[in-house]
């Protein structure tokens, strides 16, 4: 029993980000955590952050999107709504495949900073 009280204690660890307390024995990639000493949110957001010059990574209003390839068959992000994406280094995409990883904490802001706003899609009559 002690054996295991031990091994319970010492999978707690702090978030380098964060600061909280994770206990790593509970998540199934606990010892990947762990390795890198994040808790899931910190660990979901380094990889964006990691992504930051990633052509698909857009940033707008404080929001994290990614665009997904155009011939994807399978869901869609939005539903596969339009979106005109204007980046600030002066490329625009167009995309029916955006997907949103909502609104970048606080703590992560100074490395996801908005990099595009959302153009007005220029519809003709023959668009559904």
């Amino acid at each position: 029993m002690n054996d295991l009280f031990e091994y319970i204690r010492e999978s707690i660890f702090k978030c380098t980000e964060c600061g909280i307390e994770v206990d790593s024995f509970k998540w199934a990639n606990g010892s990947e955590l762990e390795q890198k000493q994040l808790c899931m949110n910190c660990e979901f957001w380094m990889g964006y952050v990691e992504e930051a010059n990633n052509p698909s990574s857009v940033r707008v209003n404080g929001h994290h999107y990614w665009i997904e390839k155009e011939d994807d068959k399978g869901m869609r992000g939005y539903d596969g709504k339009p979106f005109l994406i204007k980046f600030k280094d002066g490329r625009e995409v167009r995309t029916t495949n955006l997907w949103n990883q909502g609104q970048i904490p606080k703590l992560f802001k100074d490395r996801l900073v908005d990099n595009a706003i959302f153009g007005k899609i220029q519809r003709n009559k023959y668009d559904t």
